[in-house]
C-alpha cells in the first residue's frame, strides 16, 4: 500500500493514524484489494466531519507467480520498469479518494509481474514535484530515471537526484513516496 492523505500538520497526521489502524485491521478480512479500498472507505467516510481523504494504491502480489491483483483510490498509477527503455505507466481505472463518497467502487485489476520487472508505486509529489518556473517533473521524466540497468536503491536514489536537480530553485511542496517491488528469478 502506498498513499497520500489530504492536507498536512496533526490533523492529516491524526487521520493518516486512522488510515493505517483499520488498514492493519480491515486486511486479514478482505479477499482482494477492491475489496479493502471499499471497506475502508466507507469506514473513513463516517465521523469525517475534517472532509480529511486519502489516496491509495493497493497491491497484492504472488511472489510464486508474479500476479497481481491491484486497485486504486485516486493515487498515481503503477509504473512497470522492464529495462533500459521499456518502462511505462500502467493505464488502469480506479475510484476517487477515500472518505469522501461512501459508496464509491474500485475497480480490481489484474496483472502478471515477470521475473526481472519491477512493480513502481509513487506518491503524487515525485511526479508533481515543481521547477520554478511551476513545470511539474512528471511521470515521463520518472520514467526517464529508470532507464539505466542498476539495483533497485541505487535507481531510486538517481530518481531522487534528477528531481532534486530539476527543482533546484523550487521549494519542495509536498512529501515524496516511492515503492520499488523487483520479482527476481529462484536461485
Amino acid at each position: 500500500v502506498v498513499g497520500d492523505v489530504s492536507d498536512k500538520g496533526v490533523v492529516a497526521a491524526l487521520f493518516l493514524a486512522r488510515v493505517l489502524t483499520m488498514l492493519r485491521w480491515l486486511a486479514p478480512h478482505c479477499c482482494d484489494p477492491a475489496q479493502l479500498l471499499m471497506e475502508l472507505n466507507g469506514a473513513l467516510c463516517r465521523d469525517n466531519g475534517e472532509d480529511m481523504f486519502v489516496t491509495l494504491g493497493c497491491g497484492l502480489v504472488d511472489l510464486q507467480t508474479g500476479e497481481v491483483a491491484y486497485s486504486s483510490a485516486g493515487h498515481e498509477p503503477p509504473l512497470i520498469w522492464e529495462g533500459t527503455h521499456k518502462n511505462h505507466c500502467l493505464a488502469l481505472t480506479g475510484g476517487p479518494a477515500l472518505g469522501l463518497l461512501p459508496e464509491a467502487e474500485f475497480p480490481l485489476h489484474r496483472f502478471g509481474l515477470k521475473i526481472n520487472q519491477r512493480l513502481i508505486l509513487l506518491s503524487d509529489g515525485i511526479s508533481e514535484a515543481q521547477n520554478a518556473e511551476g513545470e511539474e517533473f512528471g511521470l515521463e521524466r520518472v520514467l526517464a530515471t529508470f532507464a539505466s540497468d542498476c539495483d533497485p536503491l541505487v535507481a531510486r536514489n538517481q530518481c531522487l537526484e534528477a528531481i532534486r536537480e530539476f527543482s533546484i530553485e523550487a521549494e519542495q511542496h509536498d512529501d515524496m513516496t516511492m515503492l520499488i517491488l523487483e520479482r527476481k528469478s529462484r536461485v
